[in-house]
């Protein structure tokens, strides 16, 4: 499983996502999950992580496939984690799609960070965007907090 995840192969991606459908432990789903998260089939690996993170029952794989949309860049990962940041009801879900976001390119990341630390209703979603904005080094993270100090 370790091998078939480090491979960036667009091939891969159909054999790790059965390899996730028919594994019984929560490691080795985890596993297939973050090589889909490698995958250059960005576009498909993107649809099957957003499935798991919206069908799964267990917190924790879908807290995995979260954190893999993360990892691929385009709308359609960066969209299903903004989603799930402003309309998950499970706030460890919030907390984790925060995570993401904040790994991705600062363009992206930045104002929706921004946007989070000054307006999301629970604050334990709220100081994990602080977090990650103290992380980027980005002039408009320090901006931000220049005005929050100021108040």
């Amino acid at each position: 499983m370790g091998a078939l995840g480090m491979s960036r192969a667009a091939t891969t991606l159909p054999l790790l996502e059965n390899l996730y459908e028919t594994m019984t432990t929560r490691e080795l789903k985890r596993a297939a999950l973050g090589g889909i998260g490698h995958s250059d089939n960005r576009d498909g690996a993107a649809t099957y992580l957003i499935r798991v993170a919206e069908n799964e029952t267990d917190i924790e794989l879908r807290k995995s496939a979260i954190s893999s949309l993360g990892r691929i860049a385009g709308d359609k990962s960066l969209g299903a984690l903004t989603s799930t940041l402003d309309s998950s009801p499970e706030l460890e879900l919030q907390k984790q799609a925060v995570r993401a976001i904040g790994r991705r390119p600062k363009d992206e990341a930045i104002p929706i960070l921004i946007r989070t630390a000054r307006n999301h209703p629970k604050v334990e979603v709220r100081k994990i965007a602080v977090q990650m904005l103290g992380q980027t080094g980005d002039e408009r993270a320090v901006t931000f907090f220049r005005e929050l100090l100021a108040k």
